[in-house]
């Protein structure tokens, strides 16, 4: 039940939205496995609370579901993406999780933080990740990454961001031999 791990054949595709996603992969030997995704997600797509403070209203404080479907290792997944986000003119820092779902209820769960850049009109994001822990076949994965993404104008309900993840991920060594 444990195969997920050892093909990792890192192909996400995210279905229904229509959005593309590239995946691909390298050995490096004693570091795990790296892997990159390249997709975008909607802001839209589930509850979006922000609220703007301030004299010109420039202080925007709030949470975010993102979510979306894809494909990983030949099974459909569910994506989300959980944020905080408190930014003074859309830079701040933001802190989250990112959890992917199989179809059997399977989890793999990363925790997220970083920050918001705004210039000329475009969001930059970036952020480190870790691996928080998984159920499932997602049992003993671990490792680490990071996030970079950018969407245009301010976070907000109609925001697309693009991201790509770069993960380094391995099995702990007590689930290597299942």
């Amino acid at each position: 039940a444990r195969r997920w791990f050892a093909p990792f054949a890192v192909t996400l595709a995210l279905v229904g939205s229509g959005l593309g996603v590239s995946a691909c992969s390298s050995d490096r030997p004693d570091a795990g496995k790296e892997y990159t995704l390249t997709f975008a997600l909607e802001a839209g797509s589930g509850p979006v609370v922000l609220r703007d403070i301030g004299a010109d209203k420039e202080r925007r404080y709030g949470q975010a579901q993102l979510a979306s479907t894809g494909e990983l290792a030949g099974e459909p997944v569910d994506i989300e993406l959980l944020c905080i986000i408190n930014y003074l003119d859309g830079n701040g820092p933001f802190d989250g999780f990112w959890t992917f779902t199989a179809a059997n209820g399977d989890q793999l769960v990363l925790e997220y933080h970083g920050r918001a850049e705004q210039r000329d009109g475009v969001g930059y994001l970036s952020g480190s990740m870790k691996v928080l822990g998984g159920t499932g076949q997602y049992v003993g994965v671990v490792g680490n990454g990071t996030a970079v993404g950018s969407r245009d104008g301010t976070f907000g309900a109609k925001s697309v961001i693009n991201y790509t993840l770069t993960l380094v991920l391995d099995r702990s060594e007590e689930h290597t031999s299942e």
